[in-house]
């Protein structure tokens, strides 16, 4: 990450989350408290919203944030870019669909959709951690299954 390049970590009651944007938007969610010497730390009002908006979404009540509106600046492939499309349109809050289900719908396999949800940089704004193996098992995660069972749990209750 280079000049121009905001960040901003803080801790969750699940675990530290780092937020990334740059003046066109939000550019990327890691799990874990990382940070960048070169970055300008926190100049960013929009991931201080971005964080508030979280941390209301991550509390999971009633009336909390459900989904997530930003001016993005993330890179992602044409494919990646038609199954994210999927995932917002077919899977709702609290819901959860298989990666086969998932690549049925956009007509590709479930272990490209797979590698592609490995890769999204935004997870938490575009919700990953709903697809789940076909025999109910969590499957992978970028932040680990203990964050991916946390969020589905969330959402569910």
């Amino acid at each position: 990450m280079g000049k121009g390049i905001y960040c901003l970590a803080f801790n969750t009651s699940y675990g530290w989350l780092t937020l990334y944007a740059t003046n066109k938007g939000i550019k990327e969610i890691k799990f874990g408290k990382w940070g960048d010497k070169n970055s300008d730390k926190a100049k960013s009002s929009i991931l201080y919203e971005l964080k508030e908006d979280i941390l209301c979404y991550l509390e999971g009540k009633k009336g909390g944030r459900k989904s997530f509106e930003y001016t993005l600046d993330a890179k992602f492939s044409d494919f990646q870019l038609k199954l994210f499309k999927a995932l917002k349109k077919n899977v709702s809050y609290g819901e959860t669909i298989s990666y086969k289900e998932l690549a049925d719908k956009i007509k590709s396999s479930p272990r490209a959709c797979g590698q592609a949800l490995g890769s999204n940089p935004l997870p938490i704004i575009i919700p990953c951690h709903r697809v789940i193996q076909k025999n109910g098992e969590l499957g992978g995660f970028g932040g680990g299954i203990k964050w991916k069972q946390a969020l589905i749990n969330l959402e569910k209750s």
